[in-house]
């Protein structure tokens, strides 16, 4: 069926981006969140996660906010209760912060404060501008630390590839691969890289980040790296159809990222699972562990996940001959993606929805 095919389409191409982490928009809170604790962050606690009960109540906002508008207009107008909606979406982007590698690029621009007295401004300068989701000075700094002579740590070249990240994945890959020329042992890198490769297809080329990672890596100092390994060996065994070795991966990123207290790690690798029932037809399970991502994801306040999680409960509700329930839960993906921005992802269900309408 067509709609079906759409609603594939939008679930599968949504997870890649996830394994990146945080978006522009999540860096101002998770800018506020460090330069509140204006600490270090240890590398065994290296996930920052954002507090539950804000979390929650950000996101019983939006929803309620998108409950009052109803389902989005044909051609997107705003009214005031969208216009809400759009207020707790921003809210709920700004919680993002469950990347490790923001949190200790914060740590690592104070740091260099104290190491380079005479760019004290320009790196207050930078700090601030991350606050607002602005990277470009961050990254001139970090370029320019990179190409001093001498240097040999992978910590500039490796902050700068993940800022790229957030712009222009392609040219991200190409300087996690410099950092880890820099320092070939820097798993951080190599976990990014292991995922940027696997949204770009390249399957081996992940594989083989990740499973440097795991050679490689600390179970307690590298929790971070070995959850986003795991989670990108996951991705491509679901890919390539091995849904045994995809459930184990995903098991496995599940328990580190119930380490680190990451809800959105959480909420992820429970919809893998959830996807990998739903491929063998255990709908029970799939429900379940749909039901599970959906809690993580509501708490955590990620608009993208949680659309996500809907949009694969209108898949399982489809499979089981649950029309009216597929729909609901197509309409609710839709109005988060576009709350949350993501307007070519509503405009695939929107689409999907206007061809099950008239097949019915």
């Amino acid at each position: 069926m067509a709609w079906l095919d759409e609603l594939v389409a939008v679930v599968f191409r949504w997870a890649w981006p996830a394994l990146l982490g945080v978006t522009a928009i999540g860096l101002p809170g998770v800018a506020a969140w460090w330069l509140a604790r204006r600490r270090p962050v240890a590398p065994a606690a290296a996930a920052v996660t954002a507090a539950p009960d804000r979390a929650a109540a950000c996101a019983a906002r939006l929803i309620a906010a998108l409950d009052d508008a109803g389902d989005p207009t044909p051609d997107g107008a705003d009214g005031p209760a969208r216009s809400r909606a759009r207020t707790a979406a921003v809210r709920a982007a700004q919680l993002e912060a469950d990347d490790w590698q923001i949190s200790r690029l914060f740590a690592f621009l104070e740091s260099e404060r104290t190491r380079r007295p005479a760019a004290d401004a320009a790196i207050a300068a930078a700090i601030e501008a991350l606050m607002g989701g602005a990277t470009a000075p961050a990254k001139a700094l970090l370029a320019a630390w990179d190409d001093e002579p001498g240097v040999t740590g992978a910590a500039p070249a490796r902050f700068l590839a993940h800022l790229v990240s957030l712009g222009d994945p392609s040219a991200a890959r190409d300087w996690y691969r410099h950092a880890l020329g820099r320092d070939g042992d820097d798993v951080d890198a190599a976990a990014h890289l292991s995922a940027l490769a696997a949204r770009a297809g390249a399957a081996e080329d992940a594989r083989a980040a990740a499973r440097m990672v795991l050679d490689r890596a600390d179970p307690l100092d590298d929790r971070g790296a070995l959850a986003k390994a795991h989670e990108t060996l996951a991705r491509c065994a679901l890919v390539a159809g091995a849904l045994d070795a995809a459930a184990e991966q995903y098991r496995l990123a599940l328990t580190y990222y119930g380490a680190l207290g990451s809800p959105a790690g959480v909420g992820r690798q429970y919809a893998g699972l959830g996807q990998i029932n739903l491929a063998r037809g255990a709908y029970a399970e799939a429900e379940r562990a749909f039901k599970k991502a959906l809690e993580a994801e509501e708490r955590y306040g990620r608009l993208e996940g949680i659309a996500a999680v809907h949009a694969s409960l209108a898949m399982l509700a489809h499979a089981q001959g649950a029309p009216e329930a597929a729909h609901v839960h197509r309409r609710r993906a839709q109005s988060l993606f576009r709350a949350a921005g993501v307007t070519h992802h509503a405009d695939e269900l929107a689409g999907g929805v206007t061809i099950h309408r008239a097949g019915d």
